[in-house]
């Protein structure tokens, strides 16, 4: 297969050319469902092309290769036969009810495509309204809507598109790119050519950071089930000291400081200050709060929408890009650097642009772009993930300087580290104005809404059996809860206090179907599967380090 495919500037222009005048076939054939509609319409010339060889179709075959999408490349090989549109959405339809997890692929597939954006450039501005209102109508049902929002909706000035190179186009409106853009130093002339470039890597981020991987249910031939993180995540609790929540500078320096905790949601996490080190127990979701942030800015930076960032994060301002660093990478990098490595070599900035164009060479950001961003800190956003999971003290030591490096007289430079709670003490702990912000136990509410939502994916198509296994799997846990309560004691902590355990459980749960373990280690043996890797990393060479 060409590399070029990767691309899928061939297959783009097919699916460009399969939504003309879409809304007047709609109109003839009836159909109560666009998104069906549209999947049918923009897959099924495709995957004619791909039976006859033309470059779109054997682009189409590299996607779904890429992708893993096996279901979807069942039902492209069938749609190959549909005599007409109808014909191609019956088949679609049998698919996703034969089979709910065809549904998450799909979705990949069309959002990675820019499926709908297509669509909407095809309609006259009289009725893009109503492609907007009933396409979230129908995805809010089965809670889709924020994965495809910013491409349905091309918020504001800067409306998505695609460019003939297969990435976010970005438009000259788009005030939150032209931010970092102007953050980099790029003079007018170069902002035209940034512009596709930061919108590929706003892409990759929005593919790489937009699903977590639930490992050991055993469904339709695979083990490890992709789930839209849009869908599973829900915003947990924690705490913060009130003189950090008020960052009131104006108090005497001899006027003693207010300890008094205040529990927050995660939703708030970015209002408290620009420099955060998120601290807890093993899977206690500080991961999936860093994968968040990145998608989630990613999203709105992409659909120039701060609101988005304000709803979900608590962020106002212009839109900083978001960079997502595992720190056990960047301890192994220095490890392996000679001594006679020049020092700047060694720095954590100059990692940073190392990581991200080994991951993404192919975007043609220039080579300086992301130390130039960070040498002025205020375009960008760091996510540093997994302190402690830096091997050693001795190397937590020289990770956590590099960072207090980073940050000293970038004042507006935005960080979030995450650490376990047990790690971050004496030599580890951050200076420099690090807040800490510690997240806390899962309460009965959290632990019913990750249940729901995981269950409401893996039972799409039925509503009966997802409603039948969230009351099990519920009842399950708080008869597990008032047993160990009985022997242990009234004031035992509960076994379930983590998202974590609440995925092992899912796994035991949904695998076993049979009783839940009333032990902790009895529940981790039955999930071991679950816990070879660190929770939804997003970094395979790291998860081999550290699994």
């Amino acid at each position: 297969m060409n590399p070029d495919f990767e691309n899928y500037s061939n297959l783009r222009q097919q699916i460009r050319r399969s939504l003309t005048n879409w809304r007047d076939r709609l109109t003839r054939l009836g159909s109560d469902s666009l998104y069906l509609f549209l999947s049918a319409a923009a897959l099924t010339p495709a995957a004619m092309a791909m039976a006859q060889g033309q470059p779109a179709g054997m682009e189409l075959m590299w996607l779904l290769s890429n992708m893993g999408s096996n279901l979807l490349a069942n039902v492209v090989q069938k749609l190959r036969e549909a005599p007409d549109e109808a014909a191609a959405m019956a088949m679609l339809q049998e698919a996703l009810a034969a089979a709910p997890a065809l549904q998450t692929e799909l979705d990949a597939a069309l959002a990675k495509l820019e499926t709908f954006a297509v669509a909407r450039e095809a309609l006259s501005a009289a009725d893009r309204d109503w492609f907007a209102e009933t396409m979230r109508a129908e995805l809010e049902r089965r809670n889709a809507w924020l994965h495809f929002s910013a491409q349905i909706l091309a918020v504001g000035a800067g409306a998505q598109a695609i460019d003939n190179r297969g990435g976010l186009m970005i438009t000259q409106g788009n005030q939150s790119v032209v931010h970092i853009i102007h953050q980099y130093g790029a003079a007018e002339s170069v902002e035209a050519d940034l512009r596709p470039q930061i919108g590929r890597y706003l892409e990759w981020a929005l593919d790489k950071y937009g699903t977590i991987e639930l490992r050991g249910i055993k469904r339709e031939g695979r083990q490890v089930m992709q789930l839209a993180l849009e869908t599973v995540y829900v915003p947990l609790a924690a705490t913060v000291y009130r003189q950090q929540l008020a960052r009131d500078r104006q108090r005497p320096a001899i006027e003693p400081l207010e300890e008094t905790p205040v529990e927050i949601t995660m939703r708030q996490l970015l209002s408290l200050d620009h420099r955060l080190i998120v601290t807890g127990g093993p899977g206690c979701g500080k991961t999936t709060v860093l994968l968040h942030i990145a998608w989630a800015l990613a999203q709105a930076i992409a659909a120039d929408n701060p609101a988005l960032a304000e709803e979900r994060l608590g962020l106002t301002g212009p839109l900083p890009l978001p960079i997502f660093i595992p720190l056990s990478a960047y301890a192994l990098y220095l490890r392996e650097q000679p001594r006679a490595t020049e020092p700047h070599k060694r720095t954590l900035a100059a990692y940073i642009s190392h990581y991200l164009i080994e991951n993404q060479a192919g975007f043609d950001l220039p080579p300086d772009f992301f130390q130039q961003l960070l040498r002025r800190g205020e375009g960008v956003i760091l996510l540093l993930d997994g302190l402690d999971e830096v091997p050693n003290e001795a190397e937590r030591v020289k990770v956590r300087e590099a960072i207090e490096r980073l940050v000293t007289g970038r004042d507006n430079m935005r960080v979030v580290v995450t650490c376990r709670t047990a790690a971050y003490q004496n030599r580890t702990a951050l200076g420099k104005g690090f807040r800490e912000v510690k997240t806390l136990p899962l309460r009965d509410d959290h632990i019913a809404a990750l249940v729901k939502q995981a269950y409401r994916h893996i039972y799409q198509t039925d509503p009966t059996m997802q409603a039948k296994k969230e009351r099990e799997l519920l009842e399950g846990i708080a008869h597990l809860e008032e047993e160990r309560r009985r022997r242990v004691g009234e004031d035992a902590p509960p076994l379930v206090d983590s998202p974590l355990l609440v995925r092992l459980l899912l796994i035991v749960h949904y695998s076993e179907r049979r009783r839940l373990p009333e032990q902790r280690a009895e529940l981790y043996m039955k999930a071991t599967d679950a816990i070879l890797l660190p929770d939804y990393a997003p970094d395979e060479e790291v998860a081999d380090q550290i699994g």
